[in-house]
């Protein structure tokens, strides 16, 4: 069966959240054929991963003064800062990898080859991120069930000054800060040329028959009735 790449363009910060959701369900419950979606987010948001605290990892008084909202991953990972400045790519097919660890590695690898194709040097970090120059240009998180696996992730495109005003030191990071792809190349660069890329490394290294689709009427309804679940 033929995979599907949808492109949502730029959503609001709960549609994106619900539409991961949505996709997953119905991959995983067999309605769908494997997906993998892009879309950026129409303003800066706080992602959490599903069992971080609001609290804890953010300066609330900060995003409050900013206008910053937050919304919940259905994964697990560490709290970020998502925006436009971002591409989210989210890949959802069966669990057919040898363990978790080659899963991060294998989907982490077609982000740092599409990285590659653009003309920056890109290399996987163990557990789930990417870096390039040393500094964090990507990272990814996941969720499991009925034998499918979903992970998505950012790339940042461009920078994101708010990241340390709005986000509170996190122990687990094991990078000295993040980095935009424009920053390494000193250039911006297309979203279209991202999304070119993100799409060809990722049939070429899984070997994904990637043909344009939609959202199905089953998915566009759950996001409907759902999105605000995913607002925090």
């Amino acid at each position: 069966m033929s995979s599907r790449f949808i492109d949502l363009g730029t959503v609001p910060p709960e549609y994106g959240a619900a539409a991961d959701a949505a996709v997953f369900r119905e991959v995983s419950e067999g309605r769908s054929p494997s997906t993998l979606h892009i879309y950026s987010r129409d303003r800066t948001t706080v992602s959490l991963g599903r069992f971080r605290c609001l609290g804890r990892d953010v300066r609330l008084e900060e995003s409050e003064r900013l206008g910053i909202h937050a919304v919940r991953r259905i994964s697990g990972g560490s709290t970020i800062l998502t925006g436009p400045s971002q591409i989210i790519y989210s890949i959802a097919t069966e669990d057919s990898f040898q363990s978790k660890k080659d899963s991060y590695t294998e989907i982490c690898g077609c982000v740092a080859s599409a990285l590659r194709s653009l003309g920056l040097d890109a290399e996987y970090k163990e557990p789930n991120d990417i870096l390039s120059g040393g500094m964090k240009i990507s990272g990814g998180a996941q969720y499991r069930a009925r034998g499918f696996l979903i992970q998505h992730g950012t790339v940042i495109v461009e920078p994101e000054p708010l990241i340390d005003e709005v986000l509170r030191p996190q122990k687990e990071r094991n990078y000295p800060g993040t980095v935009s792809i424009s920053e390494r190349l000193g250039r911006s660069v297309p979203r279209q040329d991202v999304a070119d890329t993100l799409r060809t490394a990722f049939r070429e290294r899984l070997g994904l028959d990637l043909v344009e689709g939609h959202l199905t009427d089953e998915e566009t309804g759950f996001i409907a009735d759902n999105a605000f679940r995913f607002k925090v």
